[in-house]
């Protein structure tokens, strides 16, 4: 009985512990999505520059930093999520 109930035990533990780790992903808003776009492209003080205009325009990429880095387009994404 007392092996029955140390097994019960330590299943009942690794299982707590396994669904803490099966969490689902965060997903990432249109602002992230823009600011680690720009890190991939750009360095220094254009990367601030992107950045800011990531986080002034909520997400929304204006044409100049568009025609700059392959990665905003629809063809190229830097980062897709599930």
């Amino acid at each position: 009985m007392r092996l029955f109930r140390v097994l019960f035990s330590t299943t009942a533990v690794l299982l707590f512990l396994s669904s803490l780790e099966a969490r689902p992903e965060m997903f990432l808003d249109a602002t992230d999505l823009c600011i680690l776009t720009c890190d991939k492209c750009y360095k220094n003080q254009a990367l601030l520059n992107c950045a800011n205009n990531c986080i002034d325009t909520s997400g929304k990429v204006l044409p100049f930093w568009k025609q700059q880095c392959p990665y905003f387009t629809t063809k190229h994404p830097l980062v897709q999520q599930m």
